[in-house]
C-alpha cells in the first residue's frame, strides 16, 4: 500500500484485514479506529505467522501527528512473542501528539484477541504528557494495575474508562482515589466496567489527603 500522507482519519469496522496492509495507516494517518476487524493468516504453522503487535508497532513508530487510536474487539491477531506487546505499548506511549486511546474487548466470553497489560505498561499511559482518554480492559484483582497508572499522576487526563476481569483491589481503589482528590488531577469523566461482575472495595478507614 502507497504511503497516505493526506488521509487525516479511517474507521474501520467489521472487515477483513492482511496483517501488513494496515502499516501505512498507522505510520501516517491522524486518527485510527479498526473496531470488530479479523486479521487474516496465511497458511502456515502458528510459529511461522505473522506477529501483527511488532508490525504495528513498528509502524506507529515512523507516526508523528497521530492523535486517536482505537483497538476494539480483534480476532485473527497472533502474538508469537510477548514483547510484541511491549513494542506495542512503547510506540503508544512515546507518540507525543496522541491524544486518545483505547484498546479493550467487550466480550470475554469470545475469541477477540486480549491486551495482556503490565504494571510496566500502565506506568507509561500514566507519564504521558499528551494523553486525555483512556480506555482499557481486563485489569485484574491483585494486579495493581490502576495503581501503576495513577501513581505518575496523569494530570491531563480528563476521561478514563476501565474494565475490570473482577473485583478491584484496595491498594488500586486506595491510589485512585488519592489521585482523583489531588487538586491538579482533571479526570472528569470516570467508569469502571466489571463485565456483570462486582467490584468490592471499601471506604473504611479510607483518608482523603488533599483538598480541593
Amino acid at each position: 500500500m502507497p504511503v497516505l500522507t493526506n488521509l487525516d482519519e479511517v474507521a474501520l469496522e467489521k472487515v477483513y484485514l492482511r496483517p501488513e496492509s494496515l502499516n501505512s495507516l498507522l505510520s501516517t494517518v491522524e486518527s485510527i479506529s479498526l473496531e470488530c476487524c479479523e486479521m487474516l493468516q496465511q497458511d502456515a504453522p502458528r510459529a511461522e505467522q505473522f506477529d501483527c503487535l511488532e508490525s504495528r508497532a513498528s509502524a506507529l513508530r515512523r507516526n508523528c501527528r497521530i492523535k486517536h487510536l482505537k483497538l476494539v474487539d480483534h480476532s485473527g491477531l497472533v502474538l508469537r512473542d510477548p514483547e510484541g506487546m511491549d513494542e506495542l505499548v512503547e510506540a503508544v506511549t512515546t507518540r507525543s501528539s496522541l491524544e486518545f486511546f483505547a484498546g479493550y474487548v467487550r466480550d470475554r466470553s469470545s475469541e477477540d484477541f486480549e491486551f495482556k497489560w503490565t504494571a510496566t505498561h500502565m506506568r507509561k499511559f500514566g507519564r504521558m504528557r499528551s494523553l486525555r482518554h483512556l480506555f482499557v480492559d481486563m485489569m485484574d484483582h491483585g494486579s495493581s494495575l490502576l495503581q501503576a497508572l495513577s501513581a505518575p499522576r496523569p494530570r491531563n487526563l480528563i476521561a478514563l474508562v476501565v474494565g475490570f476481569g473482577s473485583s478491584l483491589s484496595d491498594s488500586d481503589f486506595r491510589e485512585l482515589i488519592d489521585f482523583l482528590s489531588d487538586p491538579k488531577c482533571k479526570i472528569e469523566v470516570l467508569k469502571m466496567a466489571t463485565y456483570n461482575e462486582v467490584i468490592q472495595c471499601s471506604f473504611d478507614n479510607l483518608s482523603f489527603p488533599h483538598e480541593r
